[in-house]
């Protein structure tokens, strides 16, 4: 129906001016609104019945194989924009969820973040998207540890699941179970979402053949139990949100001190530009989080893990549902 399609219907600027000004004069005045993730509302009782569950579970490991926290790892792959975006829009007053159309659909890689349950950031996998090594950025040294691949989407799957536990999982539990004075065979228990890749047989088998235990963060609440979705990812994704802005709000001052009108200022944001430039903040966001062992800790706090961490504890057959006989 668009003209452009040999319709009748054309949407032109002034149109959409007049549209708001309509609204504007309506008795419903939109307002600012957040873009919003829709979260499964959970009942109390469900929810208790679940933490228990986790908790217990984890216990079970943690008392079955005498882990210590250093052997406690959680992981959780977060998207991690190069450009980030505004999540505001309007609509309605008293509208309560609001999508804004395109949000996070931004170019982007895929972090895996890594961290143990007294307080330590491992290095990163990071996944870009392509199909050879020329997609990642060039001329950057990243720390030591980090390990750089791809996919053709940027997203993981289970072989790149597989290579996170070889290349950054297992180096670490085998130097900590030296430096512990540990045996080889000594078990370190994971803690993950569950993600197809990483709950298949051959990733299954491979974590066993390395003296790994896992327990699954219970679906659809991962806000609840999942420590790094809890607190650390929020503040990467703030980091980094800071650094664009920042980088940005330079460029635009460089070109209008130079004699650019401001609507004549165009700033290059190019993957082949921002790539090592989003990979330099993300060395610093590294730096950042490996000195935050009260903020990682706190994640797992907050998750009811570190309660579940003491072999002393004991969750007792408790009804979640007591309060409802």
């Amino acid at each position: 129906m668009l003209v452009e399609n040999g319709g009748h219907l054309q949407f032109t600027d002034n149109w959409a001016r007049n549209v708001l000004n309509e609204v504007q004069r309506s008795e419903k005045k939109m307002v600012k609104r957040m873009a919003t993730t829709s979260k499964i509302p959970v009942a109390p009782g469900l929810l208790k019945e679940e933490q228990l569950t986790f908790q217990r579970k984890i216990l079970a490991l943690i008392k079955w194989h005498d882990i210590p926290k250093e052997l406690v790892l959680n992981f959780d792959q977060t998207p991690l924009s190069y450009i980030t975006v505004g999540n505001s829009t309007l609509d309605f007053e008293g509208a309560k969820s609001v999508p804004v159309k395109g949000k996070g659909k931004g170019k982007q890689i895929t972090g895996t973040f890594t961290v143990s349950a007294d307080g330590r950031f491992l290095p990163m996998q990071l996944i870009y998207a392509g199909k050879t090594d020329r997609c990642h950025p060039k001329g950057i040294e990243f720390p030591h540890g980090f390990h750089i691949t791809h996919s053709p989407n940027h997203w993981s799957n289970e072989e790149l699941a597989i290579e996170h536990i070889s290349k950054i999982v297992i180096p670490y539990v085998e130097k900590m179970k030296e430096d512990l004075g540990l045996p080889n065979d000594q078990k370190s228990l994971l803690i993950f979402d569950v993600f197809k890749g990483q709950t298949t047989e051959r990733y299954t088998d491979f974590l066993r053949e390395n003296h790994l235990v896992n327990v699954l963060v219970p679906p659809n609440l991962t806000h609840k139990f999942q420590p790094l979705d809890i607190n650390v990812n929020g503040v990467a994704k703030g980091f980094l949100k800071d650094k664009f802005q920042k980088w940005y709000t330079d460029q635009i001052q460089k070109q209008v001190d130079d004699g650019k009108g401001v609507y004549e200022v165009d700033i290059d944001t190019r993957l082949s530009r921002m790539k090592p430039i989003h990979a330099q903040w993300l060395i610093s966001l590294y730096d950042k989080l490996r000195n935050s062992e009260q903020l990682i800790v706190n994640g797992f706090k907050a998750a009811s893990i570190l309660e579940a961490l003491d072999p002393q504890k004991d969750f007792g057959d408790e009804d979640p549902f007591k309060h409802l006989l």
